[in-house]
């Protein structure tokens, strides 16, 4: 008995050993999920921009225009100007528009430039360069992004008062209140969109309602928001990257420049170009990629 005893633990212990010898069963490598957009940079600007916050294409006049805060974001200095750009990246007058404070969003409709500018907009002539009217805003804390729908109504975020306020046939007021950062807007095609600082989210609102739907959650300082087409779109986040959202509200990051210190604030997309610009804010200049489709 004990011999048989010794014969099946001296089995065991050779099994057991045996066991610990197999090399481990290959586990099916996953491939990492391909970004469904590659962002290539064509060019960057001269850093004779400064503080430039936000970028704008003037299809008419085959310009970028580009707001230069110039000194605090929330400071009334008179040191904020609009510079052009040409679509090449060569920076054609530098100081164009003069004389603002800290000039942030940009929309153009009818040959106007609107400018968001603390707690006041200004509309700019295209062909001119001067302001030929100014909206103060009343109780505005800190206006920032600006959208322009089909039919010419501007969109203005206080990112800091939690508002959204509209121009309309030369008439401003107030659209919705209690948000919470509203920061980025996008008026196309029907639908509207806002991003939400402290909300760090992507959302839909229903402009005959005002009802507001999350879409997208999990973004960092979200800033400017782009259509690229297919119901797709591109939102930057002011801390350095640029989140690719698909027609299912899946957020996938497309550039992350967070480990060279350039931030990503008001983003443009040139669908004729294919090109995103980038503004770096602190780095001052922008920075234009092209925008290749993988699938």
């Amino acid at each position: 008995m004990k011999r048989i005893f010794m014969i099946l633990s001296a089995i065991a212990l050779i099994n057991s050993a045996c066991e610990k010898s197999k090399p481990a069963e290959e586990t099916a490598a996953v491939e990492p999920k391909k970004p469904p957009v590659k962002l290539q940079l064509k060019w960057e600007t001269d850093t004779l921009l400064t503080t430039c916050e936000s970028v704008l294409f003037d299809k008419d006049n085959d310009v970028l225009y580009v707001s230069n805060i110039n000194g605090a974001p929330d400071g009334k200095d008179g040191n904020g100007f609009i510079s052009r750009v040409s679509l090449e990246g060569k920076i054609t007058d530098v100081q164009w528009v003069k004389g603002l404070d800290a000039p942030k969003g940009l929309g153009i409709s009818n040959g106007k430039l609107y400018v968001a500018d603390i707690d006041k907009v200004h509309e700019i002539d295209t062909k001119t360069g001067k302001v030929t009217r100014t909206y103060p805003v009343k109780g505005a804390v800190f206006l920032n992004d600006i959208s322009i729908d089909s039919k010419g109504k501007v969109y203005i975020s206080d990112s800091s008062g939690g508002t959204i306020y509209t121009i309309e046939d030369g008439k401003l007021s107030t659209w919705m209140k209690d948000l919470n950062g509203p920061n980025g807007l996008l008026a196309e095609d029907g639908k509207f969109l806002m991003a939400l600082w402290n909300g760090k989210s992507l959302n839909s609102i229903d402009t005959d309602s005002r009802e507001v739907t999350l879409r997208t959650d999990s973004i960092d300082n979200p800033d400017g928001i782009e259509s690229i087409g297919g119901d797709a779109y591109l939102v930057s986040s002011w801390n350095g990257m640029v989140h690719y959202v698909d027609s299912d509200w899946n957020g996938t990051i497309v550039l992350d420049t967070r480990a060279d210190s350039l931030s990503a604030a008001d983003i443009e997309y040139v669908k004729e170009k294919n090109l995103l610009l980038v503004p770096t804010f602190f780095k001052n200049k922008v920075m234009a990629y092209e925008v290749i489709k993988e699938n």
